[in-house]
């Protein structure tokens, strides 16, 4: 079924292209935006970055993606901060899982139209932000699938993106099952944990399924390893991990001159049914990497297909 979806911000504009931060390469500053340095503070541990936003188009969005190192422990928050008020647009962009990361947030019409300043804010005193790509989306009228859910904006790669891929927030692990005719998604564990010293992940389920595939959010996997499925203690198949265009920002240069990507890739594998049972099931990962590399993963789900009744 397709349903209008009259708020999905497609590509950026044609006439205000993207611009990105990168404080390690700097380039020319539009004249939309101020890069703003606060004054330094002596009785303050606390990195701070500010930019000043001049909107170009009345009707115009913005979504800001920003690449950063999370700390253990530590907190990045987003707030939008006028003279009088500061309005919290992610009260922390740490995940939890100490990686480097990429995450997207979306400045509403509501707040991005009111005098303030753009403020990033971290635990330490460096921020640990490599660069943050400033995108303007505007509303368009765009036929959807309803099977995709209430999506809120397609972005320049055309990936449909939900309202939590952009607020900022830490999914939670309340989910229900999702059926879609004979096949039922089931969610495993939605919010990113550590795998890399050999986290399984126990579901139950009532009967057997004739196919299976299972769908997952990864971060850490060098692009050159793989990433294998074992269910109940048997190989289960090798994750096809999506590979981000080069355009992404995500992506970034290590101290060896080797390229790398910071953030959430997706994966997904066609798994053997005849290794699922009814009752008690067990999923782990393996991997090739070495020596192993700091390895998260979010968003675990799990497709089961169930022939219709005779």
């Amino acid at each position: 079924m397709l349903v209008v979806l009259m708020l999905a911000p497609l590509s950026a504009r044609a006439d205000t292209p993207d611009w990105t931060w990168d404080p390690a390469h700097p380039a020319a500053v539009p004249s939309w935006i101020q890069v703003v340095n606060p004054p330094a503070d002596s009785t303050s541990s606390l990195a701070t970055q500010q930019f000043k936003i001049n909107p170009p188009d009345a009707a115009a969005e913005l979504v800001v993606t920003i690449c950063y190192g999370e700390v253990e422990g530590g907190f990045l928050r987003v707030s939008w901060q006028s003279d009088s008020t500061a309005v919290w647009l992610s009260e922390n962009l740490y995940e939890g899982v100490a990686l480097p990361n990429r995450r997207a947030l979306r400045i509403p019409l509501s707040v991005l139209h009111t005098d303030g300043l753009l403020t990033l804010q971290a635990s330490q005193a460096d921020l640990k932000v490599s660069k943050i790509l400033f995108s303007w989306v505007t509303p368009r009228a765009v036929l959807v699938d309803s099977a995709l859910g209430p999506v809120v904006a397609v972005d320049r790669f055309g990936a449909a993106l939900h309202e939590q891929d952009l607020n900022g927030e830490v999914p939670s692990e309340v989910d229900d099952d999702i059926w879609n005719g004979n096949v039922v998604t089931a969610p495993l564990s939605l919010a990113p944990v550590r795998i890399e010293n050999g986290v399984g992940f126990e579901f139950e389920l009532e009967k057997a399924p004739q196919q299976s595939r299972l769908v997952v959010q990864v971060e850490g996997l060098p692009m050159e390893s793989s990433l294998y499925v074992w269910l109940n203690g048997k190989p289960a198949g090798v994750v096809e991990m999506a590979v981000p265009s080069l355009s992404d920002p995500g992506y970034y240069t290590n101290a060896a001159g080797v390229m790398e990507y910071a953030g959430w890739r997706q994966g997904s594998v066609l798994v053997p049914a005849q290794l699922l049972q009814p009752g008690t099931n067990q999923l782990q990962f393996s991997w090739t990497a070495s020596p192993d590399p700091a390895l998260a993963v979010k968003d675990l789900k799990l497709e089961l297909f169930y022939p219709p009744a005779p």
